[in-house]
């Protein structure tokens, strides 16, 4: 499945649509104030959904075969049924049967392809899914109020994380995209190339948001704390100032301010890099 490229603003609109359609979908199956789970709404619509070891050919899959659909995640790549990767690959898998263009796709006999969810894919099918089951697992009406109420920094969003039962990074894109405070989230490839930038509408109206071309080339405090972090993942969060123009364009001069940087290891996955505007 694929889709033609769209403007920034038309991409906006579209993600804002797909937000609200899971959180629909949160508070007619899952309603309350609990965990929302993924694998009550697969049962709820007779989607049978099966681990098995796919040989790391993807995180998940959905297939439709023989008239019925089919939800598919790689449990010995991402482990049991609680975990919180499973629970947000299973999400995602949901969004592509949600999302009318991604089912009618398939049910017209488009190849299903397998998914690497989290956040990781550029594919714009990939983050629509992305989007859709981070909504799902942290709806509007539950998240905002507690999103609103703790400080952008890594240690309460971490601590926001394991009460949605969802993964870090889920949760920081979540919390940046709720736009509450200034503030980013980059990821880091292992290779030490930024795989993607998202940034609140706050901070992206006080400095941009257009990332310099080459910034990890020459930002040596970032590198320092990127290089302390995967040296030592078990440490935590390494942070430490860093000015605005150090990663955004158009932030010179009068526009240019301090940023606080917090920067953890994701392992295999890369670094998460979080800004603020407040220490």
């Amino acid at each position: 499945m694929t889709r033609p490229k769209m403007n920034s603003e038309r991409a906006s609109h579209r993600l804002a649509e797909i937000s609200a359609l899971a959180d629909e979908v949160a508070e007619e199956i899952c309603p309350g104030t609990g965990r929302v789970d993924p694998f009550e709404i697969a049962a709820h619509l007779s989607i049978p959904v099966l681990a098995g070891n796919y040989r790391n050919a993807f995180d998940g899959l959905l297939e439709f075969r023989g008239g019925e659909f089919y939800i598919y995640y790689d449990a010995e790549r991402l482990g049991g049924p609680d975990n919180s990767r499973v629970r947000f690959t299973v999400a995602h898998e949901l969004g592509h049967w949600y999302i009318d263009e991604h089912r009618e796709c398939l049910k017209q006999g488009v190849k299903p392809h397998g998914s690497w969810t989290g956040f990781v894919s550029d594919n714009a099918v990939e983050r629509e899914a992305d989007c859709f089951a981070a909504h799902l697992l942290m709806p509007r009406s539950r998240f905002s109020p507690k999103a609103c109420a703790i400080g952008p920094n890594l240690k309460e969003i971490f601590e926001l994380a394991q009460e949605f039962d969802v993964s870090r990074t889920s949760c920081v894109v979540r919390y940046v995209n709720s736009n509450v405070y200034a503030c980013a989230v980059v990821l880091v490839s292992p290779e030490n190339r930024i795989s993607w930038i998202c940034t609140s509408k706050i901070l992206a109206d006080r400095v941009y948001p257009t990332v310099r071309p080459g910034v990890l080339d020459n930002a040596t405090g970032t590198l320092g704390r990127i290089a302390r972090a995967n040296a030592d993942p078990d440490f935590g969060i390494h942070d430490g100032p860093v000015d605005a123009s150090t990663w955004f364009r158009y932030a010179d001069g009068s526009r240019d301010e301090e940023l606080f940087e917090e920067v953890v290891s994701l392992g295999r996955f890369g670094t998460l890099i979080f800004l603020s505007t407040e220490e």
